[in-house]
């Protein structure tokens, strides 16, 4: 298959020098290329099967890669089911730039020395939340290049201080086994299960897992299934007009009241006024 090769020169506008696409609801490869700019790409849903600089690396939903401009690489599915991402592209002169404002506290050299691209992996709402700062660029018009650039900047900062610092510092090494836990959990035939699965899928002991979710995502087994089991019924509440019982029972939550709870504390409202102002606003 051809390589392509991708440059900043036509790739962005000159006055802010990044760009950033979404990807939805996509079945198709992305066709093999190589660019002399860098990436962060976000899997928002599904699992990608990522080919690059000859190996194959699956990236579960969730999972966030630094992509390098000596990087040749192309996106298919994991399971032949549909995926999205978010991509944020810019030139080496923007990374030199963030590299300044954070003070050249990251070994850039190991980053773009390292045979695979550095990845790590954000809680579900991480996720969400990251998506909808992504999405806060297309806010900006043709007039505020200044402002668009000077918010893409602080983005990427933080992007990069607060998931890829462990990461620079080699604390964030990921096993292959969890990555493919990660993947599996996605699914809402073992998150509806709960953590119950966990040891039957990884074959690992739940302290043991345990103690990865926490250094590597910084929370619990139990409130990371809670999570994706609450996104699932915020989706089911919104596209279907289904029972909020039925919605809660179906997603592994065998305690209505402890649903409504978990439920509120994520959104800051009840399940019946989501799907009403939710509804609204499509």
């Amino acid at each position: 298959m051809r390589t392509s090769k991708l440059l900043a020169a036509t790739a962005f506008d000159p006055n802010t020098e990044m760009s950033f696409t979404f990807s939805v609801n996509t079945k198709a490869f992305s066709q093999p290329h190589s660019h002399d700019f860098y990436e962060i790409t976000l899997v928002t849903s599904g699992n990608i099967e990522h080919h690059i600089n000859g190996s194959v690396q699956i990236l579960p939903c969730n999972t966030m890669t630094f992509i390098r401009p000596a990087d040749s690489h192309f996106f298919k599915s994991a399971d032949q089911e549909a995926f999205e991402y978010v991509n944020l592209a810019f030139t080496q002169k923007t990374m030199r730039l963030l590299l300044q404002y954070l003070d050249n506290s990251f070994d850039i050299e190991s980053f773009d020395k390292a045979p695979m691209p550095p990845s790590t992996c954000l809680n579900p709402s991480d996720t969400i939340a990251v998506r909808q700062s992504i999405e806060k660029l297309s806010l900006y018009t043709s007039m505020d290049k200044d402002k668009k650039k000077a918010y893409f900047l602080l983005l990427t900062a933080e992007l990069f201080f607060k998931y890829f610092q462990n990461v620079c510092e080699g604390k964030k090494v990921q096993p292959a086994w969890f990555g493919k836990l990660l993947q599996s959990i996605n699914e809402p035939g073992y998150f509806c299960e709960g953590i119950s699965c966990l040891e039957r899928l990884s074959g690992r002991g739940l302290p043991y897992i345990s103690r990865l979710f926490k250094e590597k995502l910084q929370t619990t087994p139990t409130d990371y299934i809670n999570d994706l089991r609450l996104n699932y019924c915020a989706n089911r509440l919104v596209h279907s007009d289904a029972a909020i019982i039925d919605i809660s029972m179906d997603a592994g939550f065998n305690n209505l009241s402890h649903f409504y709870h978990l439920f509120k504390d994520k959104y800051h409202m009840s399940p019946n006024k989501y799907r009403k102002e939710k509804r609204v606003m499509m």
